[in-house]
C-alpha cells in the first residue's frame, strides 16, 4: 500500500513539475524563489504578503472564532477553522483568547494566539487554515527549489583552467538535512531530497519548507556579500536577503537599554523593552504555565543602565527560572527550559577571517573555517556531539551555518564581530608581514613530493597449497624514474605557454619535483598531479589532492 501511494505521489509530482516549471517565471517573484505546487506560488504569495502585514488587536477572554473573524476582516485574507481537526483534538471553537499587540505581524500574532491551544496555521487550497499542530504535521507538500547558483563554487574559489561540469547537489542536500529540522527527516540514509535539472524537489511540512527557503536565502545573501556574481547566473532578488524578521530581533538584542524597574511585573518589563527596541516582545504564557511559573507573582526591582538587551535580560530572568528566545522575529519571554529548546538556523559570513597567506582561494577559505570554528564553543560542542545543535561550512557561499538556540547565536555573533574588528585593526599583523603572499605574476618555487605508497605493485607469492598476492613498495629507482617521466610531461600538458625562456621550470631531486611557476599555474599543476602527489607540508602549501 505504501509503495502504491509513493508511486502515485511521484506520478502526480512529475506532472506538476512539468506545469510548474513551464509557468514558474510568471508565478515567481524572482529566479530563485521556491515554487509551491499546491497552491501555486502566485496564490500563496498573496497570503504570505498578508501574513507579513502589521496588526493591532486587543483580546480579553474573546472566543477563538471572534478573533479569527477579526483577523479575516482586518487583513482581507480568507481564514478558516479546521472544525473537524479541532473537535477531534478536544479544542472548543469558542476557546478563550487573551492577547494584545501593536505592530506585530499577522503571522506573529496568530502564532502567539494559537500556540497555547496547540494549534497552528497552514496555507491549503488558497485559504489560511487554522488546524491542530498534529494535523499540520501530516500535511506534506511538494516544493521545487531552484538552486543552480549554489551548485558550483563562486568564480574566486575556482581553479584556473579547471572545468566545473558536475553540480554539487550532495553538499546542499546534506546541509539541509542536518541544519533544518533534523528530527523530521527519516532516520538512516540521506534525506529524501531529489535533484532535478538545477533544482531540488522535496516533500515536507509547510513549516519546514519555510525554514529551507530562509536558509537558501541566507546562503545567497552570504555569497553575494563575499563573492562577485557569476556571469552566467541571474541576479538574486535583494528582497530574499533582507526581509528576515529574526535579523532585526538579533540586532535589537545587541542594543543598549535603560531599564528602571520598581516592583514591576512581567508585563511592565515587556512594555519597557518593547518601547526601546521597536520589535514585538511577548510573554509565552503557555510555557510559563506548563513549567508551573506564576507570572502574576513575579516582580522586578532593579535599575540597569547601558547594558545590551540580552545581558540585561540574563540578569533579570536568571533567578526567576525564566529565559528568552527569538522565534519568528519575536522576542519571547518564556521558561528557562523552553528557551533552551527553541532552535534556529542562521548563516554567518566568515570569508574575511582566515589566512591571507594561503596559496589558493579555496585553501584560504578552508583555513578561515578551521580557524574560526574552534573559537565558537557552542558550535564546536554541537559538531562533536557534546551539545544539541549542529554547525556546518558551505564553501559555495563562504558561510558557516549553525543550528542552535538563541543565546548561542548571540554569543556567536559577538565573537565573530570581535574577530572582524581585530582583523580590521591589524591589517598587517606579524604573521602576514613575514609570509606576504606573492603577486600573481611572481614565480614561486614549491616542492611536490611523491607519496610513499605511490608506485606500489602486486606480486604473486607461492604458498604450500596456493598462491597469495601482496603489495610491494617500489624501489627508489622506480620512483625517481616516475618523477622524471612526469616532469617531462608536465610542460606539455599543463599551461604549455608558461614554461621555458625564463618562465616556469622543473628541477628533479630524487623523487621530488621542485617547480618554479606562478601561483595560477601551481593550482593547475596540483590538480593535474592529484590524487597521487602532494605539495610538501613543510612549505605551507596546499594539498595536491584538492
Amino acid at each position: 500500500m505504501r509503495l502504491r501511494k509513493n508511486l502515485l505521489a511521484l506520478v502526480s509530482l512529475a506532472a506538476a513539475l512539468t506545469v510548474c516549471l513551464a509557468n514558474s517565471r510568471t508565478a515567481m517573484a524572482g529566479p530563485y524563489d521556491p515554487i509551491w505546487i499546491n497552491p501555486a506560488s502566485a496564490a500563496r504569495a498573496a497570503i504570505v504578503k498578508g501574513l507579513a502585514e502589521p496588526t493591532e488587536v486587543e483580546f480579553s477572554q474573546s472566543p477563538l472564532t471572534r478573533a479569527i473573524e477579526d483577523f479575516k476582516h482586518a487583513h482581507h485574507i480568507e481564514l478558516q477553522l479546521d472544525s473537524q481537526a479541532l473537535e477531534e483534538a478536544g479544542v472548543a471553537l469558542d476557546s478563550p483568547v487573551t492577547f494584545e499587540t501593536k505592530g506585530a505581524s499577522l503571522r506573529q500574532a496568530l502564532d502567539s494566539i494559537l500556540r497555547p491551544l496547540q494549534l497552528t496555521w497552514v496555507i491549503r487550497s488558497n485559504v489560511l487554515l487554522i488546524t491542530t499542530t498534529s494535523e499540520a504535521e501530516t500535511l506534506i507538500e511538494w516544493v521545487i527549489y531552484p538552486v543552480e547558483d549554489l551548485l558550483f563554487p563562486p568564480p574566486e574559489l575556482r581553479v584556473p583552467g579547471r572545468q566545473y561540469l558536475q553540480p554539487d547537489y550532495d553538499s546542499l542536500i546534506e546541509l539541509i538535512g542536518s541544519m533544518i529540522a533534523p528530527t523530521t527527516w527519516a532516520e538512516g540514509g540521506p534525506p529524501p531530497i531529489h535533484p532535478f535539472h538545477g533544482a531540488l524537489v522535496l516533500s515536507q511540512t509547510q513549516q519546514v519548507h519555510e525554514q529551507i527557503a530562509e536558509l537558501l536565502a541566507g546562503l545567497r545573501a552570504a555569497r553575494n556579500a563575499q563573492f562577485a556574481p557569476a556571469t552566467d547566473q541571474p541576479a538574486t532578488p535583494i528582497k530574499t536577503a533582507v526581509l528576515r524578521p529574526s535579523d532585526t530581533a538579533y540586532a535589537a538584542l545587541r542594543q543598549p537599554v535603560q531599564l528602571d524597574l520598581r516592583e514591576a511585573n512581567l508585563g511592565e518589563l515587556v512594555k519597557q523593552v518593547a518601547r526601546q527596541i521597536k520589535i514585538p516582545v511577548m510573554i509565552d504564557a503557555w510555557a510559563l504555565e506548563d513549567a508551573g511559573i506564576h507570572a502574576d507573582k513575579i516582580r522586578f526591582t532593579r535599575r540597569l543602565q547601558n547594558l545590551s538587551l540580552h545581558n540585561a535580560l540574563d540578569r533579570l530572568l536568571e533567578g526567576q527560572k525564566l529565559g528568552w528566545a527569538v522565534q519568528d522575529g519575536v522576542l519571547l519571554i518564556t521558561s528557562r527550559e523552553q528557551s533552551e529548546v527553541i532552535f534556529e538556523t542562521r548563516v554567518y559570513l566568515i570569508r574575511t577571517l582566515g589566512s591571507r597567506t594561503a596559496m589558493t582561494p579555496l585553501r584560504r577559505f578552508t583555513e578561515e573555517f578551521d580557524s574560526v570554528l574552534p573559537l565558537i564553543p557552542d558550535a564546536v560542542a554541537a559538531n562533536r556531539g557534546e551539545a544539541p545543535g549542529a554547525a556546518r561550512v558551505f564553501a559555495s557561499a563562504g558561510a558557516l551555518v549553525v543550528w542552535q538556540a538563541s543565546q548561542a547565536h548571540v554569543e556567536i555573533e559577538e565573537q565573530l564581530a570581535a574577530l572582524r574588528k581585530f582583523r580590521a585593526e591589524h591589517p598587517g599583523d606579524a604573521v602576514d608581514k613575514v609570509n606576504q603572499p606573492p603577486a600573481e605574476d611572481e614565480l614561486v618555487i614549491i616542492p611536490y613530493a611523491l607519496p610513499a605508497y605511490f608506485g606500489r605493485v602486486t606480486e604473486t607469492v607461492p604458498m604450500t597449497t596456493s598462491t597469495q598476492t601482496r603489495s610491494v613498495a617500489p624501489s627508489q629507482a622506480d620512483r625517481e624514474r616516475i618523477a622524471q617521466q612526469l616532469a617531462a610531461a608536465l610542460p606539455k600538458l599543463v599551461a604549455p605557454e608558461s614554461w621555458g625562456s625564463g618562465r616556469g621550470s622543473i628541477e628533479i631531486v630524487g623523487d621530488v619535483l621542485y617547480i618554479r611557476q606562478r601561483l595560477p599555474v601551481h593550482e593547475q599543476v596540483s590538480k593535474f598531479l592529484a590524487p597521487h602527489w602532494w605539495i610538501m607540508a613543510a612549505m605551507g602549501g596546499i594539498s595536491g589532492a584538492r
